[in-house]
């Protein structure tokens, strides 16, 4: 009767709970076993180049660079919508406060347009564009750029409109480079 030495004992691993890394790290002390070992002491000599070779295409997606230069320049560039459909925002709700009643007609009028909308600077890129580009829209429209105008924001209309088309171009481009790179996808690999 063979006494139980628990270090002689084949454990069953999930990698589903390993981190990339983590499961990087098991496979390198894996490799590094049997490369202390041979492969050939371990009758491994058939499995082991599949090994070596899915091991080699682990390492190459973990180095793929996840990231992207345009990210900050985005991130700016969000900033800077951020900051202009602020200022028209303000604008809009300061006009209401006018001492000249024109002006404060006009204001209702655009600040229920505003309404409308919401807070665009709490949705996604994505949903902030589309609602940045109608909001736009329809403060040029015929009937709304006359109270614009009257309330002295048609140039920061314009700059929003720019501001938003400019990140839109910085996001399609950045979405074109993550379209080219390597996968990075650990699970294929």
């Amino acid at each position: 009767h063979k006494k139980f030495n628990p270090m002689e004992q084949i454990t069953n691993v999930s990698f589903t709970r390993f981190r990339n890394g983590e499961h990087f790290q098991f496979m390198t002390d894996v490799k590094d076993g049997i490369t202390a070992a041979t492969p050939t002491a371990l009758n491994l000599d058939s499995v082991y180049p599949g090994f070596e070779s899915a091991y080699t295409s682990l390492d190459n997606v973990l180095r793929v660079d996840a990231g992207s230069v345009k990210t900050e320049q985005l991130v700016d560039a969000d900033g800077d919508r951020d900051n202009t459909w602020s200022a028209l925002n303000l604008r809009v709700k300061a006009t209401l406060l006018s001492p000249i009643a024109k002006e404060v007609e006009a204001a209702k009028l655009i600040k229920r347009i505003f309404d409308l909308y919401g807070n665009v600077r709490q949705e996604s890129y994505n949903q902030e564009t589309a609602l940045i580009t109608n909001l736009v829209d329809d403060l040029e429209k015929e009937e709304n750029a006359p109270h614009c105008a009257t309330m002295g924001i048609t140039r920061w209309v314009t700059a929003l409109k720019t501001k938003n088309n400019d990140f839109q171009t910085l996001l399609n481009e950045r979405n074109t480079e993550y379209a080219n790179k390597q996968s990075g996808d650990v699970k294929v690999a």
